[in-house]
């Protein structure tokens, strides 16, 4: 989709606040429903992802299982781990996560954020 820049997939189970969060620090950023992708299996979408050079951007661990099983190192997962999974903290954390990572570093590993820490699965 565009090549030179980072750009993100994010999930339906995450508000659309996130989107425009990733936006405004400069990211590309798309939800699912926007690129037609609304209500189809995991699969689909993390196969869509790894076509399409997006990481994405889930509460969903089971990303994390698809990852391990069929895309290690293929794909970029960011799993959201934040306790409640209210708006404003997903996108607290997110935003927080954002300024203080170089994706540009980490692409094709699993990482799983929390308000707190950053945990990055290398891909072997």
């Amino acid at each position: 989709m565009h090549p030179n820049k980072i750009a993100f997939l994010i999930d339906e189970n995450l508000p659309v606040s996130l989107r425009n969060t990733i936006r405004l620090a400069g990211f590309i950023a798309y939800r699912l429903s926007d690129v037609g992708l609304k209500g189809v299996k995991d699969s689909v979408v993390a196969e869509y992802a790894s076509n399409n050079k997006l990481i994405l951007v889930t509460l969903d661990k089971d990303f994390g299982y698809l990852y391990h099983k069929l895309y290690k190192g293929r794909l970029t997962v960011i799993i959201l781990r934040v306790k409640p999974p209210k708006p404003i903290k997903l996108t607290e954390t997110m935003n927080k996560f954002i300024r203080e990572l170089d994706l540009s570093k980490h692409m094709g590993k699993l990482i799983i954020v929390t308000h707190r820490r950053i945990r990055i699965i290398e891909k072997y």
